[in-house]
């Protein structure tokens, strides 16, 4: 696993400025970005640590859009404790990495048929792979 990833700063403002829907303007205008803010965004759960680059980019992002963050409470990635934190954090929007997560994950949910009540809103990967058996989404 790569560690150390290093990102120019121009980059990653490029990156998390462009979540904003117009770029970012040459003065920061404070008022028009509060504006734009009415009320509380949608929760995001990211299941990998901030420490990593798929988790610390998919929190910044989120927090740029004006989101909420939720973070799990355990050191290590727990699928229980995951979806204890979807439930109590009222969690509308989860990112995982692959497999490592989704299978796991999946196994819990098999263990407690009704533990999710609602479908999730969107997937999306970055390398769609065709689908080995039909997914059992709650």
């Amino acid at each position: 696993m790569p560690k150390g990833v290093m990102w120019r700063q121009d980059d990653l403002v490029m990156v998390l400025g462009s979540q904003l829907g117009g770029g970012l303007p040459e003065e920061p205008d404070y008022e028009a970005f509060r504006s734009m803010r009415t009320a509380a965004g949608p929760v995001m759960l990211t299941a990998a640590r901030s420490c990593t680059a798929p988790g610390a980019l998919t929190d910044m992002s989120a927090l740029t859009q004006g989101r909420s963050v939720a973070l799990p409470a355990g050191r290590t990635y727990d699928p229980a404790e995951l979806l204890d934190a979807i439930d109590r954090e009222k969690v509308n929007a989860l990112a995982i990495v692959g497999d490592a997560f989704a299978k796991p994950m999946l196994r819990a949910l098999d263990a407690d048929p009704g533990r999710c009540p609602r479908p999730p809103p969107r997937t999306w990967a970055p390398r769609p792979r065709p689908p080995r058996a039909p997914a059992p989404w709650c």
